[in-house]
């Protein structure tokens, strides 16, 4: 590496099976929700929406237990000094412009509204899924879903929704062993590394993998995605495989 310089070296192994890197290793990765999963079913209907909407409310529910931790309430300070809830809906959006700050902070309050609603049956079982699909085929009788088509077309027509859809599929919330909070790949793992290489913004989850580190994808951490806990002086090089 040439000194003074912002962006990192790159070099290669003869092989070219390791790239070589300069990280400076931020956290660890110490809890871990459960990975969401797209909605895709071969022929939607009310029972599949049902179905999606109860595997929502476990992740849902699993993702808002790690959010919490040891706080008191959704009002509680996060490490940055934003609010948990304010940090929590941000996260599901991979981030957030200021310029669309208010506006999106307006849909979440709303939408959390109504999930909190779904959560809460789910706990009592109260939302049977043979009942959804009774539903689902009364509608049928009429060649009009009636009551799956404006909640499919509401969510659809939702752009706050959308791109929540968009960004936490196929990826899990995590908790780091110094209390920060963020998306990772469904693939991460619980004692898994978040670095920062140098050259780049995104963080990325690393693992040990023989003399060297496996690449396992980028991740979203709240606080540290302007690059406010990168210092080039605390980077080492290090062989990706």
């Amino acid at each position: 590496m040439l000194p003074g310089k912002a962006h990192g070296f790159l070099s290669f192994l003869k092989k070219k099976t390791c790239l070589g890197v300069e990280a400076q290793f931020i956290d660890e990765v110490t809890t871990l929700g459960l990975a969401r999963r797209p909605y895709r079913p071969d022929k939607p209907d009310m029972k599949a929406l049902f179905k999606q909407l109860r595997d929502e409310c476990i992740v849902g529910n699993c993702w808002q237990k790690i959010c919490l931790g040891d706080a008191a309430g959704w009002e509680s300070l996060y490490v940055t000094g934003k609010t948990l809830f304010d940090v929590s809906w941000q996260i599901l959006l991979a981030g957030c412009p200021s310029s669309e700050y208010e506006a999106c902070r307006k849909q979440a309050k709303k939408i959390w509204k109504e999930f909190r609603k779904y959560l809460f049956a789910c706990r009592l079982h109260l939302l049977p899924s043979w009942a959804f699909g009774l539903m689902g085929n009364i509608t049928k009788l009429g060649d009009k879903t009636i009551l799956f088509r404006p909640v499919l077309a509401e969510a659809l027509a939702n752009d706050f929704q959308f791109r929540v859809r968009r960004s936490i599929s196929h990826r899990r919330i995590m908790r780091t062993e110094n209390g920060y909070l963020g998306l990772a790949s469904a693939l991460t793992q619980m004692g898994d590394r978040i670095a920062l290489l140098k050259g780049s913004k995104t963080p990325v989850i690393i693992r040990p993998k023989g003399e060297g580190w496996g690449f396992v994808g980028d991740c979203y951490v709240h606080g540290i995605m302007n690059g406010e806990a990168f210092q080039p002086d605390q980077c080492r090089e290090i062989w990706l495989a």
